[in-house]
């Protein structure tokens, strides 16, 4: 079976993991809270989140099964504490009282983990891989017993943002070798954790610290709300969810789209932006942008600045077949008093109040707080960006910030571009794999692996799987 979404509903192998849909989504739980005293996880506590019996006592034979491996074999303690370190998220050192259910974090250096593991293994196609990382017990259990602060729940992780991370990782860092990939994922963690917090640094022009967060999706159901966020700043992916029961407590009418009733959608962007604004450093500027705003709507920006929080929203594309950009290009030919340039790039902004009275209107009724228009052109876009802010631009720290945006923005439109002309994509053809692999197998791995035969006669040929994972927990121990 091919896995994406639809083929994976269709099968009902979710109703052969799972009570309800709920536990698909959360609460998010990683491995390590689940552990006894023992570091070991019991059956019964992943019941009690939703589990059905069999995957739950399937995971836990094959978790403990490598947990007691690893204990075993003390020589690849340090290669296990290194993997461990590079795809740890953030939060993992903060204490269980202070991480957020509904927060779900995803970071460059687990996507980067579970890429390489997928390679080790002898498969290609990686968005294959974690699809099966998904819905298959016993490998899901055998890469988080490597990796305890891996997420058990919840299950389902969008294969496209982990690839996005990994792109995103080799972007920045442009890593020319296999020593230059592994020295640029440990400075990134290294960086990251310096930080103990989601808040992001991005250095440009000695600007402050930044958090730029760019929503990639929005949606409500008549169960769950959920909001997707790209943290630019720590090559993060981040989820939060919600009970929409919350919401709308009188309930919806039968057929009622919850997207299509403005008063739950106030609620819903507000909540989850005060929620996500409680989880980043006090003081720390936050910035929420949209590539092409086509989940960002009056409602979220009304709620953006009653977080305390800023936005910039791209214009276009919110009316069909709109010439709204081609009247703003005009308004920029002229010089304006604040503006940017450096190299291939020009940012220029102007006050909202100084446009034609009919532009005015327009950025009244659907970018309610804007208070700039702002112009991006970069040399490799064929026609200028148009955002919408909040920001003053007139203060130079808001300009920075606006500037690594921008930025940002320029680096999503490369992904957009990569993924539509790349057949590679979902293979993060820009590693170089051969090279790589080439000279983790070179340390060799552990011959003597553990039995999983308890497993019957299920397919599951995790022995190898294990084998390849090894090569690489061996090569970070000997390195």
């Amino acid at each position: 079976m091919k896995y994406e979404w639809n083929s994976i509903v269709k099968s009902g192998v979710l109703d052969s993991l799972v009570n309800n849909y709920d536990a698909l989504w959360g609460p998010y739980r990683m491995c390590c809270d689940l552990e006894e005293a023992d570091g070991t996880i019991a059956a019964a506590s992943l019941v009690k989140l939703g589990l059905k019996q069999n995957p739950a006592v399937e995971f836990c034979s094959v978790y403990n099964c490598v947990k007691a491996y690893l204990s075993q074999h003390p020589e690849l303690s340090p290669g296990v504490a290194q993997l461990r370190a590079l795809m740890a998220p953030l939060s993992a050192n903060l204490p269980v009282a202070q991480r957020n259910d509904n927060l779900v974090e995803l970071s460059a250096g687990q996507a980067l983990g579970l890429a390489l593991m997928c390679r080790l293994t002898g498969k290609r196609a990686i968005d294959q891989w974690l699809w099966r990382f998904d819905i298959e017990m016993p490998l899901r259990a055998l890469v988080c017993a490597l990796v305890p602060t891996l997420p058990l729940f919840p299950l389902i992780l969008a294969p496209a943002d982990f690839i996005e991370l990994c792109h995103d990782f080799v972007l920045t860092y442009r890593p020319h070798s296999s020593v230059a990939f592994m020295a640029a994922w440990q400075q990134m963690q290294a960086t990251a954790r310096s930080e103990q917090a989601l808040a992001g640094q991005t250095k440009l022009l000695n600007t402050p610290r930044l958090v730029h967060i760019q929503t990639t999706l929005s949606h409500i159901n008549t169960q769950q709300a959920k909001a997707q966020f790209i943290n630019h700043s720590y090559k993060q992916h981040l989820e939060l969810k919600q009970n929409t029961a919350e919401l709308a407590p009188g309930g919806l009418p039968e057929g009622q789209d919850p997207e299509e009733v403005p008063e739950i959608v106030a609620c819903w962007a507000h909540s989850i932006l005060t929620t996500l604004k409680a989880q980043i450093t006090s003081g720390t500027p936050v910035l929420l942008s949209n590539t092409y705003c086509s989940t960002i709507t009056a409602n979220w920006l009304e709620s953006i600045v009653q977080a305390g929080c800023a936005f910039l929203v791209n214009v276009d594309r919110r009316e069909k077949f709109s010439t709204f950009c081609a009247r703003l290009k005009p308004l920029f030919t002229v010089p304006t008093k604040i503006h940017f340039e450096q190299g291939p790039v020009k940012i220029k902004a102007l006050k909202r109040t100084d446009l034609p009275q009919p532009l005015v209107q327009y950025f009244d009724e659907l970018f309610p707080h804007s208070s700039y228009v702002v112009q991006y052109e970069h040399s490799e876009l064929n026609n200028p960006l148009f955002f919408s802010t909040n920001l003053d631009c007139a203060v130079l720290e808001d300009f920075q910030l606006l500037q690594i945006a921008c930025s940002d923005l320029k680096r999503t439109i490369d992904h957009v571009h990569h993924k539509m002309c790349s057949k590679n994509y979902f293979n993060c053809g820009n590693i170089d794999w051969k090279d790589l692999l080439s000279l983790i197998k070179s340390y060799g791995h552990q011959s003597n692996l553990p039995d999983f035969s308890f497993l019957g006669a299920r397919g599951f040929n995790l022995a190898d799987d294990f084998s390849g994972m090894l090569q690489f927990v061996s090569y970070l121990a000997l390195r």
